[in-house]
């Protein structure tokens, strides 16, 4: 209010900020969000490790098994936490709950942790739900919010004085609750084979096993029609409807078409996910024109769902060194059709772990279209010296130039599978075909 007694209104600038809602119902990830989100985090993301102890005894009387664990985990955007905490599994019932804390200098927050029990069977993983509970300093912005909590125990091994309490390592994730998963089935199409129905099963990664049935239409650069479909996933009492609308690639290289997805209607295990958008890779895996319909063809295909700004098929040659202990290098050209980025040429190598007892694949890809360039660096797995290049690799996009330059802090996966045929001794040369997502 101002010496005049009227009131001043003050209009805050919105562009640089990710709304809480941003948290809870992910909004379509164009450019501008991911580089705000890894600039300025408003979403409890990251990746862990340490040891964990397991005791039992308290269920010989019904009571749960406990879980103490201590480790470190970087988190998207503020960086290394050293975490501590418990979880209680139940013995009679399968219900896990407990508590974690994650400390970063003078800040840290606490996540409440429930859901199934952990699976026994270690070295498997274990989907439970996190709340943030308690939080202060700047990761205040992460109070309530609810995500996956994705654990997995290794090394499970019984300590020498007391049988009943086991040891092991541990590997965890912090995720949102997004639809991503992988499916597969049959289509029947007519004439052109651009317009299908569809058929087949889904993996989701928040869900499980689904049903889905739908309809579809390809996008063709001739009629300029930009295709999309409706499709309709199912579990139980369950479902969820989702409108696709794919654009048309002049590049013909990859059997691949993106659509964008939003989920419209969602009951039961789906409701969380209404008003959902995302990135569909579609590929059909093969074709049959029916003999006695000619005007009718079926064949199979399999899809991709995903929530990265970056997504899309790659192809190309691949030269291996052998350079001795320092581990394989491979050289990688080719081309990939990515969502936002377009038709652009891959350049790039990696190299594989070296004569040390343990380590990691790592390398740099350069994706390039016209004057606009992005670098990734590439990052796989730990594993031990010599082994052969991993086929997952996750990626950071280190620097971008210019139309490319938003997505500079980018993340993502890149999957890559390396064929250098059957020769004897094996050839030095071959080819690979790659998947970002």
């Amino acid at each position: 209010m101002n010496k005049n007694g009227r009131v001043r209104l003050e209009v805050e600038e919105l562009s640089a900020r990710v709304l809480p809602s941003v948290a809870v119902v992910p909004k379509p990830v164009f450019a501008e969000a991911a580089v705000t989100i890894t600039t300025s985090p408003k979403i409890l993301t990251g990746t862990g490790s340490g040891t964990y102890t397991r005791d039992i005894r308290a269920t010989y009387v019904d009571g749960p098994a406990v879980y103490t664990f201590s480790g470190n985990t970087e988190i998207l955007g503020f960086g290394s936490a050293r975490v501590t905490g418990t979880i209680h599994a139940g013995s009679m019932i399968p219900i896990a709950n407990g508590s974690w804390k994650f400390v970063i200098g003078k800040d840290a927050l606490t996540v409440r942790i429930d859901g199934k029990s952990p699976n026994h069977d270690f070295d498997s993983v274990t989907t439970l739900r996190y709340t943030v509970t308690w939080a202060s300093g700047r990761l205040r912005g992460l109070l309530d919010q609810q995500g996956r909590f994705i654990l997995r125990l290794k090394n499970s091994s019984a300590t020498l004085n007391v049988p009943e309490v086991s040891q092991g390592t541990f590997q965890v994730t912090l995720a949102q609750n997004l639809l991503n998963g992988e499916g597969e089935g049959v289509y029947r199409s007519r004439g052109d084979q651009t317009k299908m129905s569809i058929q087949g099963d889904a993996s989701l990664f928040s869900v499980g096993k689904v049903a889905v049935i739908g309809t579809l239409e390809l996008p063709t650069n001739s009629t300029g029609i930009t295709g999309g479909g409706i499709w309709t996933f199912t579990k139980g009492s369950s479902t969820a409807r989702m409108v696709l609308t794919g654009r048309a690639s002049s590049n013909r290289l990859f059997q691949t078409t993106i659509f964008q997805y939003e989920i419209v209607e969602a009951t039961g295990v789906f409701a969380a996910f209404r008003n959902q958008t995302g990135t569909m890779l579609f590929h059909m895996t093969s074709a049959i024109v029916l003999l006695s319909f000619p005007s009718y063809a079926s064949g199979s295909f399999r899809f991709d769902l995903t929530q990265n700004a970056v997504a899309g098929d790659a192809r190309g040659t691949v030269i291996k060194t052998q350079p001795g202990n320092s581990g394989d290098r491979h050289q990688i050209t080719g081309k990939a059709d990515l969502i936002n980025l377009g038709d652009v040429q891959l350049k790039g190598s990696i190299q594989a772990v070296g004569n040390v007892r343990e380590g990691r694949a790592l390398g740099t890809l350069t994706l390039r279209r016209g004057n606009s360039a992005v670098v990734l660096k590439l990052k796989g797995p730990v594993q031990f010296g010599l082994s052969p290049l991993p086929t997952m690799f996750e990626y950071t996009m280190i620097s971008a130039t210019g139309t490319f330059q938003k997505f500079k802090g980018h993340q993502g996966r890149l999957q890559i599978v390396l064929n250098f045929g059957t020769h004897v001794p094996p050839s030095l040369a071959g080819t690979f075909l790659a998947k970002f997502f």
